[in-house]
């Protein structure tokens, strides 16, 4: 009864998309608990793309914040993507889902989520139209309920009008959508990337290189050690000391340079390598 409620709630496209996350997010334990990693991997993809539409542009930059923090948006990402490694997806779908989850996450909070800006710039009718539905779904309102209700489906169906009819125009045929893989590859131009990703479920390592991604398994490193690590730092109010680079190296660093044979003395012209942890920037951001 109850996954029949969940999936009930999940497609209720009459609701807000926070109030499907939740339900998404339930059913995605209940199958991740009884080890059913091909239906946890199905509703974790279906909720993940509910993510894209949690922050309405209307609400200040705290309030985004505390809306996709509370709601443990990122760690949400985190689980979807280890347990599509479970579920035999490949490197890419295991980094697609995280960068939905991760990139959306900071263009929100900072609001310059590139395509958004850009069809802002080439076509402003349309996305003001796009803003305008997204914003009421997750707009509270005095309305009836039965009123309340009606709008939103109605939001909800504007919405999906109007993202199809944005991808079909020229340069748009991704719009919210995560990189391909290609275009992951490209973000590689400079040297791999390496995504760590963490999760109750499994840790991970993901290489992005111009030839290819490749997943790095990382069986040292547990998220009850992060937090345990952590909790310790802030009572000592050390960040790091060298009990603490020596387990990086152990946990993330040697796994990761050993499969990109990076461990021997440097060439004349070292590979930069760059790092993306868990909950910071986007690959696409091409930090240092």
């Amino acid at each position: 009864m109850a996954i029949q409620n969940f999936k009930a709630a999940i497609a209720d496209s009459s609701s807000p998309p926070m109030a499907r996350l939740q339900p998404g997010k339930d059913l995605f334990t209940l199958y991740a608990q009884a080890e059913n990693w091909s239906l946890a991997y199905q509703v974790a993809c279906t909720t993940v793309a509910l993510i894209p539409l949690l922050t309405p542009r209307s609400l200040e930059n705290f309030d985004k914040q505390y809306l996709l923090t509370t709601h443990n948006v990122a760690s949400f990402a985190s689980d979807a993507s280890a347990v599509s490694l479970i579920a035999g997806e490949s490197p890419y779908e295991a980094v697609r889902l995280l960068e939905i989850g991760r990139a959306i996450i900071i263009g929100s909070l900072n609001d310059i989520r590139a395509d958004i800006s850009d069809l802002q710039q080439r076509h402003p009718q349309l996305a003001n139209e796009y803003i305008a539905a997204r914003d009421l779904l997750d707009n509270t309102s005095t309305l009836s309920v039965e009123r309340h209700v009606n709008q939103r489906y109605d939001a909800d169906r504007k919405l999906e009008q109007l993202v199809q009819e944005i991808r079909e125009l020229p340069g748009f045929d991704r719009f919210l959508l995560a990189p391909t893989e290609d275009e992951l590859k490209a973000t590689a131009d400079l040297g791999p990337i390496v995504v760590v990703n963490v999760s109750d479920y499994r840790c991970d390592a993901f290489i992005i290189e111009k030839s290819g991604l490749q997943t790095v398994p990382l069986p040292l490193l547990t998220n009850g050690d992060i937090r345990a690590r952590a909790t310790a730092a802030r009572e000592t109010k050390v960040m790091a000391d060298a009990e603490v680079l020596e387990w990086l190296w152990d946990t993330i660093a040697e796994p990761v340079l050993d499969v990109l044979h990076f461990t021997a003395p440097p060439p004349e012209l070292p590979v930069a390598v760059r790092w993306a942890v868990d909950g910071s920037p986007s690959p696409r951001d091409k930090y240092p």
